[in-house]
């Protein structure tokens, strides 16, 4: 086997390998937006504890994602918890 083709094969390959290594999707239904809005039986913007009940990681761990302490997950907050923000350094 020549160098040449050696080449062309592992040139041809490369798409391939950048495929595999992607992130793959989420499963719908299982995204941030899509949870949140399933949650969100009353269109308030919010989840309250009540609606929290209907997915067990959210009621579990509600105190820990209402930042701010009002008794609700908003957007904002659920947003926070997916994407922190990272501290800048000046």
């Amino acid at each position: 086997m020549n160098t040449r083709h050696i080449l062309v094969t592992a040139a041809a390959m490369l798409p391939f390998a950048a495929a595999h290594a992607q992130k793959p999707p989420e499963p719908p239904g299982t995204s941030p937006d899509a949870v949140f809005k399933s949650l969100d039986t009353d269109s308030d913007g919010r989840i309250s504890k009540t609606e929290a009940q209907a997915n067990n990681r959210m009621q579990s761990e509600f105190s820990r994602l209402d930042l701010n302490r009002d008794g609700f997950i908003d957007k904002k907050e659920l947003d926070e918890e997916h994407h922190p923000k990272t501290p800048q350094h000046n």
